[in-house]
């Protein structure tokens, strides 16, 4: 004989806990005063803080859930919780595994209780990853398989792409748990609330941009967006240099953080430097530390002996109105590696002069730049430029290493 429940509980089974407990509970309608004071009468001591908005109710612990349950359940051999075994590595108090069970199995009765005085649509207990998980229960397996008829429930959600509501983390909850379990299957909305972006970016790396276009809703634009920063790859790649500027359009539909990390990948991985639209992204580029790490980038690729490949770093960073902290040496590298002499690339006259004026300044600080600067001019045959150089570099050179001397 098959076994069923009034209602599911997503979660439901031998839980552990690290620091917290939380159950989540949506009432088929919300309760009236005196049913939320019955509600809260019978609630497990550990999870008496209760919260109310509208149907929606969670129960949660104080930080130290541990000692909560340790003072309401008595263990089942008797023993003091407080004894030295109970102790994680001298410092974290854990409650006796027997107590754990009888705060799990007060949990499942309370919620058994509270539906009678007001009917529960579901109730939700997040896994604690950090604690061990959870081991499911015949009641949470159950529990997944009535998917079907509550997820009409959160049909005004899906609508809007919702992700950011109380009732949009429980849906997301619930369709991870069952991603979990196995294969799932689900409308296509609901795949679509799931994988924001999916179907679009399958598109985009076959070279179509339509789909991505013709995305309306600013929210799921957003999760879109997040989604392509995370799972960036080659065949992107092959395509963010042609449709660019349809990313740029998205800064009025997006929020503004979210798009200062599209802009720098972006940045990052557009390959024509020299066109209207590089010129675009790099006048975005805002973030100091951004910069400053895309520098360091640069520096370990030039150490690697990939000098084409720092090259392009660091000439798309003298494109930007950001300029990298001094002390990271960025000044001193790019002069170092856009000489012909170390690299056996070409003079670009262009770059050197470009790296120049930017560097130039700070030579005060880094006298290091007034001897690369001189080792620049004299591939451009500027020497009386070259020559400029040499006095402030020996003026300034007692704070370098001996062998700059």
């Amino acid at each position: 004989m098959k076994q069923t429940f009034n209602f599911p509980f997503f979660g439901a089974g031998e839980a552990t806990y690290f620091e917290w407990a939380f159950v989540e509970v949506i009432f088929k309608e919300e309760p009236n005063k005196e049913q939320k004071k019955l509600i809260k009468k019978n609630t497990p001591f550990p999870i008496a803080q209760i919260y109310w908005k509208e149907n929606f109710m969670t129960a949660g612990s104080g930080q130290f859930v541990h000692a909560e349950i340790a003072e309401t359940y008595q263990t089942k051999d008797g023993l003091d919780p407080n004894d030295k075994e109970n102790w994680e590595n001298d410092r974290w108090f854990s409650a006796a595994s027997s107590q754990i069970s009888a705060f799990n199995i007060d949990i499942e009765r309370w919620l058994q209780e509270i539906n009678k005085i007001s009917p529960i649509l579901l109730a939700l207990r997040s896994e604690d990853s950090e604690a061990g998980g959870t081991e499911f229960s015949d009641w949470h397996i159950w529990s997944l398989k009535q998917l079907d008829t509550i997820l009409p429930y959160f049909d005004d959600i899906i609508a809007d792409f919702d992700y950011a509501s109380d009732k949009a983390e429980i849906l997301l909850e619930i369709l991870y748990l069952k991603k979990a379990e196995g294969a799932l299957e689900l409308d296509s909305k609901y795949i679509k609330y799931l994988y924001p972006g999916k179907s679009e970016f399958e598109a985009f790396e076959k070279g179509n941009i339509e789909p991505l276009k013709s995305i309306t809703n600013s929210n799921y634009l957003e999760r879109t967006i997040r989604a392509f920063i995370k799972n960036w790859n080659e065949n992107h790649q092959k395509q963010i240099t042609k449709y660019a500027d349809i990313f740029l359009g998205f800064e009025s539909k997006i929020s503004p953080g979210m798009f200062k990390d599209l802009n720098k990948v972006l940045f990052t991985h557009f390959t024509d430097i020299n066109s209207e639209t590089f010129k675009m992204i790099a006048d975005k580029i805002t973030s100091q530390n951004f910069i400053d790490e895309f520098a360091g980038k640069g520096y370990r690729i030039m150490e690697d002996r990939k000098y084409k490949e720092s090259i392009q770093i660091f000439e798309k960073i003298l494109l930007t109105s950001v300029e990298p902290n001094i002390s990271s040496g960025f000044y001193t590298n790019i002069l170092w590696v856009f000489q012909k002499d170390n690299t056996g690339f070409p003079v670009n006259k262009r770059l050197n002069k470009l790296a120049l004026e930017k560097s130039i300044p700070k030579g005060v600080e880094y006298p290091a730049i007034f001897f690369n600067a001189c080792c620049i001019y004299t591939e451009m045959e500027e020497y009386d430029n070259a020559y400029k150089m040499v006095l402030p570099f020996y003026r300034h050179c007692h704070i370098l290493p001996f062998r700059y001397r």
